[in-house]
């Protein structure tokens, strides 16, 4: 039963990113064929994209994650130990060796990124997508870290917005829970527990749906700009070419 239940989150997983990031670019661009009786970035259509790369980009995502932890265990873990054998002194060696990895695990990310990007917009190979988005990522890697940069200030602020949601919501159901307890009905009790889960998760599933849509929205509008021949400029260009 877990295994079958992890299969279907790992479809749902690459499916739900690829349904994503196609519906994402029919939904900016528009569809030419849509008519008022049928949408051509809807659920349905999503979910044939999804099916259609779901093994290129599982083998994407699968791969990248394999290169990320052995780029840890290469960089990081010899140079942790040989800090701690030499002493405090050399903890500026593990400092580096993690900026280093750091660098090189959030250019792969926005590689990645492009390169699921190329596949299902372009068509491209795993080979010819990751050379593509090399090239994308090479040439504009100012804008990319600047976007990357930016979408990880608003997650970071939505989660605090979603735990801050989440601890109002509870406050009634703290309420009632005490109540029922304090007056033996436990009925009542396991239900508001029960209700609280459900909406506290609800509330979490919701919160960070927005904010997948909205990441997966930026970079497929960033991506469909830098394949345009007028491109992308970062704003910090822009403000030093003023």
């Amino acid at each position: 039963v877990l295994g079958m239940l992890a299969v279907a989150l790992l479809w749902l997983s690459i499916t739900s990113q690829v349904a994503l990031v196609s519906n994402t670019d029919k939904a900016l661009n528009g569809s030419k064929k849509a008519t008022q009786s049928k949408r051509y970035h809807d659920v349905s259509s999503g979910i044939q994209e999804g099916n259609r790369y779901f093994w290129p980009v599982l083998f994407l995502n699968i791969a990248v994650r394999i290169v990320v932890f052995l780029l840890a265990f290469v960089t990081i873990v010899p140079f942790m130990l040989w800090a701690s054998a030499q002493g405090l002194g050399f903890g500026i060696v593990y400092l580096l060796s993690f900026i280093i990895f750091l660098s090189i695990a959030l250019s792969l990310a926005l590689i990645t990124r492009y390169a699921i990007a190329a596949m299902v917009l372009k068509g491209k190979t795993i080979k010819e997508a990751l050379v593509h988005a090399w090239h994308l990522f090479f040439n504009n890697w100012l804008v990319s870290l600047e976007m990357a940069f930016i979408l990880f200030a608003i997650s970071l602020l939505s989660t605090f917005a979603i735990i801050l949601a989440v601890l109002i919501i509870a406050i009634p159901f703290i309420v009632l829970y005490l109540v029922s307890f304090y007056l033996g009905l436990y009925i009542i009790w396991v239900g508001v527990l029960l209700l609280a889960i459900i909406v506290s998760i609800a509330v979490v599933i919701i919160g960070g749906s927005m904010v997948t849509v909205f990441q997966t929205t930026s970079w497929v509008g960033l991506y469909n700009q830098l394949i345009t021949k007028g491109g992308a400029t970062s704003k910090l260009e822009r403000m030093f070419g003023r």
